[in-house]
């Protein structure tokens, strides 16, 4: 009798290891994708058309701008989108969360709002795209 609960309870514990180590599995990304942000508080406005970050120039406090960027993959995924930074507070996107399929091209609005009280100078932050095997859709999405 000893002998059957403590296999039923190895078992148990097995599964529960099992049921465990793929979810860990399933919500790790496979990789990550980071792309700066940057906008200067000013008392004009300004643009910069340059490449090597999503730049909303120069701005009024109050003011705001918006931004298009485009999500590919070689390989299905769920992609989850979120912002950070000092500018992660200003920053929203038009959608954060889909599946995508391999050579799709996706394009998401990255919206920017400065606050009234920001103060005069550069801020930086981020848009993260991380991608996701399809399956965790169900546990993330």
């Amino acid at each position: 009798m000893k002998g059957k609960l403590l296999l039923v309870l190895i078992g148990v514990c097995v599964l529960l290891v099992v049921v465990l180590a793929t979810g860990a599995w399933l919500i790790t990304p496979r990789y990550e994708r980071v792309v700066e942000t940057h906008v200067k508080v000013a008392d004009y406005i300004g643009i910069n058309v340059d490449d090597d970050k999503l730049y909303f120039g120069a701005n009024n406090p109050g003011g705001g701008g918006r931004r298009d960027v485009f999500i590919t993959s070689g390989e299905e995924a769920f992609v989850m989108l979120r912002t950070g930074g000092d500018m992660a507070g200003w920053l929203w996107l038009s959608e954060d969360r889909f599946l995508i399929s391999p050579g799709e091209e996706r394009g998401v609005t990255v919206h920017l709002r400065i606050p009234e009280e920001a103060a005069y100078g550069n801020y930086t932050g981020a848009v993260v795209a991380e991608f996701y095997r399809p399956a965790a859709r169900v546990l993330l999405g």
